[in-house]
Parts: C-alpha cells; sequence; structure tokens
C-alpha cells in the first residue's frame, strides 16, 4: 500500500457517499460508517430457549446402540440441536456443541484429535475409560474429564455395562475460527506416554453422583 500526497487524489465533480462506497466496493474495501448504522440497539440470537428431556435423549441413544456402531460412524452421539438455529448444523448453540455419547461393552472408539476442546461428564455406567495421551481415565458415573485440545483420545468399555457421558466441544466456536484440524491416529489404539514425557495435562474430578 503506498501513500500519496493529498495533491495526487482526483476528488471526481458532485460526489457523494452513495458513490464513495460503490468505488470502494470495486476495491474490497467497505467504510465502516454503514456498519454502524445497521448495528441494532438490542443484543440479538437465534438460539432459544428449550429443553431437552432425558427420557428422549436416553431413548434415542438406546436405540442408536443396537443400529450404529463405532465402526460406522467413530463416535455414538445423540446430538442437542438448537431449534432456533436455521441450517441446524447439529448445534447447541453458536459456540457449544452438547450431545450424549455411549460406548457398549467390548467396543473401542478409534483414537483421533481435533482442536475441539472436550468434557466428558459421566451420567449413566461403569467400565469405561477414555484414554489422552496415554493415559488412562477410568470413567465412573458423577465423574467429569477435560481433553485439551489437540490431544490423542479414544474410548475403551472392557465392563460389563454401556457407559453414557455428556459431551460438551467448543465446535462452533472454532468452526468459525476456520481453525478446525481434524486427525485419525493409525495404529487402532493411543500409544502410551510415560509421565516423563508426557506435556499435556489432563483432569479427572471425582463428583458424587447425583440422587
Amino acid at each position: 500500500m503506498s501513500s500519496d500526497s493529498k495533491e495526487d487524489i482526483r476528488i471526481p465533480a458532485n460526489d457523494s457517499l452513495e458513490r464513495l462506497d460503490q468505488d470502494m466496493a470495486k476495491k474490497s474495501l467497505d467504510g465502516f460508517w454503514r456498519v454502524r448504522l445497521n448495528v441494532p440497539p438490542e443484543p440479538t440470537t437465534n438460539v432459544k430457549p428449550f429443553l431437552w428431556k432425558w427420557e428422549d435423549c436416553y431413548e434415542s441413544l438406546v436405540r442408536a446402540g443396537k443400529l450404529v456402531s463405532p465402526e460406522d460412524c467413530d463416535r455414538r452421539v445423540v446430538r442437542l440441536v438448537n431449534p432456533g438455529i436455521e441450517d441446524r448444523r447439529g448445534i447447541t448453540t453458536h459456540t457449544l456443541q452438547l450431545g450424549l455419547q455411549s460406548v457398549h461393552p467390548g467396543e473401542h472408539a478409534a483414537s483421533h484429535r481435533h482442536m475441539v476442546v472436550a468434557l466428558r461428564f459421566v451420567v449413566k455406567g461403569a467400565g469405561a475409560f477414555t484414554t489422552i495421551e496415554g493415559q488412562k481415565c477410568v470413567m465412573a458415573e458423577g465423574d467429569l474429564i477435560l481433553n485439551p485440545r489437540f490431544c490423542w483420545h479414544d474410548h475403551t468399555n472392557h465392563g460389563s455395562e454401556p457407559v453414557v457421558w455428556l459431551d460438551g466441544l467448543d465446535t462452533p466456536l472454532i468452526a468459525s475460527l476456520q481453525q478446525k484440524p481434524f486427525k485419525y491416529l493409525p495404529s487402532p489404539c493411543n500409544p502410551s506416554i510415560s509421565r516423563a514425557t508426557r506435556s499435556v495435562c489432563y483432569s479427572v474430578w471425582r463428583v458424587p453422583p447425583f440422587r
């Protein structure tokens, strides 16, 4: 970008703001004065208040457990879709995606990683575990597990009952920033990493079960 002196700039005769806007648009420029004129005086959102009933979500997940395997779709998840978001991309708000996920006895959900941060709040069952960068996080009802961004992770159930947890991801936010890389691990299981070489952090909170 060069800076010419004021004397080198040709101002059109009978110039107008409309003409300026048109000329700027041809040069991929835009005047902020137009943006300010269109800003609503009150906050607006398409997200609507909505109640997802546990019975509805769990019934759908149980049915999916008989029809869908982790090999079919990588993760068996019933997503909570906000009815106010027009394109219905499976998101709960403009910044969050929530869903219920289950892993049945003997199942293994293959390892992958993504820029999206995930949290898992276990709501039903025990005997499964999430492996994050080689660290085993055993799941039990009431546990909260945080999965930092771009860490290898998978889910395995060696127990005798399905394990269900609430997934929370900032997928819509990261997608809006166009920073959504996703990778599968070539081997089926998460490699073990010793504590001496591990540089990532994960957390597991033991929360008393709600009764």
